[in-house]
């Protein structure tokens, strides 16, 4: 054992998670905006705070251009692009929402930490019910369901120089996987923030971030703000899904989440 923070992976297993996380991954069109979503539960989509900041400090106004497109990627002949399904915001479409921290925007060394509630999370209602949905729009009955990500039922130790993995729409793209297995930087001192290696890049935030075994751990949401041309960027950061799920449960937001809550 050269490295014993890789551990041995199930291959069907892996594959298998990885081919349904693909189908529970959204582009997030806001009008002003890109980023990526995720399916929590039949009807329920988490997002970055800051990917739809404008329609919610607009109290709704433009909600309803959001298009929430899953299954946008390309096909494995490497040139079909898969237009995707559209899905649009509920009328009553913010279920809660946590904003950026002032300190996000703050060069290391940080003067503080975030403070638990601002966690930069936008958890919406989508209209219809796209995790129940047939991929595919497939008449077939025993075709599978979209379903969605499950919350982990323990927190997740974030251990550093292990695997963190991030599906994402980069730049608006058709969906993406970044692989890093040897990502994990470290918590702030309140783990309110993860720092990572993974990387992303503008239209990015709001995507899910996984262990290798394909449980959710973080919320990706911004990248090192010392980032100019005279400065290559150190890390990526993320918000720990246990953070985030704690918030939600304070609030009283957790019977939206899929069936295991931490």
């Amino acid at each position: 054992m050269i490295k014993t923070t890789n551990s041995f992976l199930d291959i069907a297993k892996w594959r298998q998670r990885l081919g349904e996380v693909e189908g529970q991954v959204c582009r997030v069109e806001a009008p002003d905006s890109y980023g990526t979503g995720f399916l929590l539960g039949p009807d329920v989509v988490m997002t970055n705070y800051h990917v739809v900041q404008r329609i919610i400090e607009q109290q709704g106004a433009g909600a309803e251009a959001v298009v929430l497109r899953f299954d946008y990627k390309r096909l494995e002949d490497g040139t079909t692009l898969n237009p995707g399904k559209e899905y649009r915001l509920a009328a009553e479409w913010l279920i809660d929402q946590s904003p950026m921290s002032a300190v996000d925007l703050q060069p290391e060394p940080k003067s503080a930490v975030p403070n638990p509630d601002e966690l930069d999370y936008a958890l919406l209602q989508v209209e219809g019910s796209p995790g129940l949905d047939k991929i595919g729009n497939s008449p077939d009955p025993g075709a599978p369901s979209r379903k969605w990500i499950e919350v982990p039922a323990e927190p997740h130790d974030f251990v550093p120089d292990t695997p963190l993995f991030i599906v994402q729409h980069p730049q608006a793209e058709p969906l993406k996987l970044v692989l890093d297995d040897d990502a994990v930087i470290g918590l702030n001192a309140n783990a309110t923030r993860v720092k990572y290696k993974t990387n992303t890049e503008a239209g990015s935030s709001g995507s899910p971030c996984f262990n290798a075994n394909w449980d959710l751990v973080a919320l990706h949401h911004s990248g090192d703000p010392n980032f100019d041309p005279a400065h290559k960027p150190t890390y990526n950061e993320g918000i720990p899904f246990s953070a985030i799920v704690n918030l939600l449960r304070e609030r009283g937001h957790t019977d939206k989440l899929g069936e295991q809550q931490l």
